[in-house]
């Protein structure tokens, strides 16, 4: 079967791996759609050899991807409530950029009538910033700030924008704070030096809650700079191993609370990975918002492009984030949308 490899840093590949087998517990699932996490995605492909990382060894089978759709080809003993044939959304801790998925039953969530697997494939992209809401708990009709506009940050915009008074979203990319705008929020597209000023002439006492989404240590400072007197910091955007960073002073002078994404009470024991929990407690209600016309993740996803276009759309992911937000791999012909767009801006990039 086919699969994106990872064989070292900054290389991708599509090659045949072996089919993997079937398991109790587990669930085989024939992959139509694998959405890409590019913040997560990007930093572990492009880190160092020797650079300590949550994820797996090179190479890495799979690559970086964990979110995915498809149909149920095989269920393992002891599996209940998931059928052969079945629609689903399945999650995997890395390597979702196969053919054929080998999921535990606890990662698979059944696709509601009519939704289209590049939603269940992209749903998730609303799950860590729901979860960033529920946790800082902005107050009704108050001002909050989204920092960094990739999906999850206008997920983010999307699920706030009706509860706000204001939601103000800053990204140094001027097509993203663009598409920011036409969801609804009043977009800061300036230099750094410049974004606290322009958030203090939209919000003179600062947003009460700040969603950091850019997953960056300048993203941390600046969200600790802008936020409310006492405000709240929620760090959707996983962030690098944080060096030569104050934390202490900022948090003192404003009074902040920094307040990560965190597992839900009352979900599985410790053991359980975060993104498992966070797919049980949440994916449910994202697919109801997409459902009823809430939330259109569909929207944030740009192209998806055959896997054979993997290895040349996620180099040019990282060269030109200006040209792209979202992006998915389709594993069945009549998935792919875009493909024409992607070479065309591949084109007009080379051109320039």
């Amino acid at each position: 079967m086919r699969a994106l490899v990872a064989p070292e840093p900054g290389r991708l590949v599509v090659d045949e791996v072996p089919e993997p087998p079937l398991e109790p517990g587990r669930v085989l699932v024939s992959t139509r759609v694998t959405a890409v996490s590019a913040g997560t995605e990007l930093r572990m492909l492009y880190r160092e050899p020797d650079e300590p990382a949550l994820g797996p060894a090179w190479p890495a089978v799979g690559a970086f991807g964990y979110l995915a759709s498809g149909d149920v080809r095989a269920v393992g003993a002891g599996v209940t409530g998931i059928s052969v044939g079945d629609r689903v959304a399945c999650g995997t801790t890395w390597g979702a950029h196969q053919e054929i998925l080998d999921v535990a039953a606890a990662d698979v969530l059944v696709l509601p009538p009519g939704m289209s697997y590049l939603d269940g494939a992209c749903a998730y992209w609303a799950v860590p910033p729901l979860a960033g809401i529920l946790a800082g708990q902005p107050g009704y009709y108050a001002d909050v700030a989204v920092i960094g506009l990739g999906p999850l940050g206008l997920a983010a915009v999307q699920l706030l924008d009706p509860i706000c008074r204001r939601v103000i979203a800053i990204d140094r990319i001027a097509a993203r704070c663009e598409r920011s705008e036409e969801l609804g929020a009043v977009s800061v597209n300036t230099s750094v030096a410049e974004v606290r000023a322009a958030v203090r002439r939209l919000s003179p006492h600062g947003p009460s809650v700040v969603i950091q989404a850019a997953g960056s240590a300048g993203a941390l400072e600046l969200a600790l700079g802008i936020v409310s007197a006492q405000g709240v910091v929620v760090n959707v955007g996983t962030l690098p191993k944080l060096s030569a960073f104050d934390l202490f002073w900022p948090m003192q002078w404003s009074g902040a609370r920094v307040v990560p994404i965190a597992r839900p009470y009352g979900t599985e024991s410790a053991e359980v990975g975060l993104g498992r929990s966070l797919r049980q407690a949440h994916l449910p209600s994202v697919f109801d918002m997409i459902g009823r016309g809430r939330l259109d993740v569909r929207g944030l996803c740009d192209w998806v492009l055959p896997v054979e276009a993997a290895p040349q759309a996620m180099t040019f992911l990282r060269e030109h984030p200006e040209r792209s937000l979202g992006l998915a791999f389709a594993w069945h012909a009549g998935e792919v949308a875009g493909l024409d767009r992607f070479e065309a801006a591949v084109r007009e990039t080379a051109n320039h």
